[in-house]
């Protein structure tokens, strides 16, 4: 019996084809980018993503340190937010990411989230000439890219920040 599975084992293992090796891409080739901003879509769309980066990096801590070194505008994306019990609906949202700077970790928890929620209202008040554009989602990271906060909608009473030290 055991010599049986011996002589399995062994047809087994040399009855495979060898495998060509992939060619690696060459040095100078050139990828396009994961997300292009050619697929931003139309001018007032990548004239509001504009706006929104200048206006976010002009925020700034009371001492005149800035809050945010990047702002990203990704594309619009049809998003699906949940309402009540088993509900949602589908809108198409402006995604932007920001990354925080050494100014932002010289506020404390309340001034964050003052801060974060003025901000989202400048921001969903320039998004309000886009038609195609049902308002921002707002993602706060940090330099190594961890999430801080997340924002759809400044009106909520519930805390923003999801782990950044601030319980």
């Amino acid at each position: 019996m055991i010599r049986c599975l011996l002589m399995l084992i062994i047809l087994s293992t040399g009855c495979s084809r060898p495998t060509k090796p992939l060619d690696p891409l060459a040095a100078d080739t050139i990828m396009a980018p994961a997300y292009p901003r050619s697929t931003m879509g139309d001018a007032p769309t990548e004239r509001v993503a504009t706006e929104l980066a200048t206006l976010t990096k002009n925020r700034q801590t009371p001492a005149g340190e800035i809050l945010f070194d990047r702002c990203d505008v990704l594309p619009p994306v049809r998003s699906i937010l949940p309402y009540g019990a088993g509900q949602y609906e589908q809108q198409t949202r402006l995604p932007i990411i920001l990354t925080t700077a050494p100014g932002w970790e010289k506020l404390d928890a309340v001034a964050r989230q003052t801060e974060l929620r003025a901000l989202f209202v400048a921001i969903s008040q320039s998004t309000q000439s886009l038609g195609s554009v049902s308002g921002p989602t707002l993602t706060v990271v940090n330099p190594r890219g961890w999430q801080v906060a997340w924002m759809n909608d400044a009106g909520t009473g519930r805390p923003l920040f999801v782990g950044d030290g601030d319980d």
